[in-house]
């Protein structure tokens, strides 16, 4: 019983050490580095309500960490050299025992990159990082129909990875939509609510109806009693996925 429960400890630790690895044993040695990806960015936008049923192109203004173009990313001073790496000898892995099995982990002094850079020969601009933060402004084209809170995502538009080569990550853009006087939303449909007089109601006759196209008049029947309600067709909003447009639904409030 007791050495099974050696063997469970053995894998916890084994476990903490290497996280990210399935398997387990001998096996689950390191192989060459894989190409990186660099961490998203967030960003938000406000637009009004009209903006988010027609659609608009907006700018936001990041900060992305980018190549150092004074040292083209190497992190050296011009004619400078990297140094390999003392601790694991340039291999980029630590190796070390564990239960009497031979693992090897990325090497910490120097990320897995098999070599350093001397402070003597570190880039002024990026302090021998090789990357920088650097800001910019990025056009964004927010679709018609999009409702508040929804991201769009702007591919490979954010950080480089801090070391080694790869893709960049993604921008992802927040959109918040300011809220309408005139009109609620629900999915596609809109719904507006209008005050009539009672001899409107009483007899019948039009009244003027906002839509996202400009005032229209609508017809009043007879004997409309409050809380009524009146469809204008396809009037409503585009819907973000491509789909027709829903519809505007008027709400009678009789005045008191």
């Amino acid at each position: 019983g007791g050495a099974r429960g050696g063997g469970g400890n053995a894998s916890d630790l084994f476990e903490q050490l290497f996280g990210a690895f399935s398997g387990g044993g001998a096996g689950a040695r390191q192989g060459p580095r894989a190409p990186q990806r660099g961490e998203d960015i967030e960003s938000t936008v406000n637009i009004s309500f009209m903006e988010s049923c027609s659609g608009v192109k907006k700018t936001v203004t990041i900060t992305p960490v980018v190549e150092c173009k004074t040292c083209t990313g190497s992190g050296l001073k011009p004619g400078a050299s990297r140094n390999t790496c003392s601790t694991c000898r340039g291999t980029g892995q630590q190796t070390f025992s564990l239960q009497g099995m031979m693992m090897a982990s990325t090497c910490q002094s120097c990320g897995g990159s098999g070599s350093t850079v001397p402070r003597s020969s570190r880039c002024g601009e990026c302090d021998g990082v090789g990357r920088v933060k650097q800001r910019k402004t990025v056009d964004v084209d927010i679709p018609a129909g999009i409702e508040d809170g929804m991201k769009i995502r702007l591919p490979t538009s954010g950080d480089i990875p801090l070391s080694g080569p790869g893709t960049p990550g993604d921008l992802l853009v927040r959109v918040h939509v300011l809220p309408s006087k005139e009109f609620r939303r629900q999915g596609s449909n809109l719904y507006h609510v209008s005050t009539i007089p009672v001899h409107v109601a009483l007899l019948g006759g039009k009244m003027r109806i906002p839509t996202l196209e400009g005032d229209v008049e609508v017809r009043v029947k007879n004997g409309t009693r409050d809380g009524e309600e009146a469809v204008l067709k396809g009037r409503g909003v585009k819907n973000v996925y491509g789909r027709e447009r829903g519809d505007l639904i008027v709400n009678w409030k009789l005045a008191i």
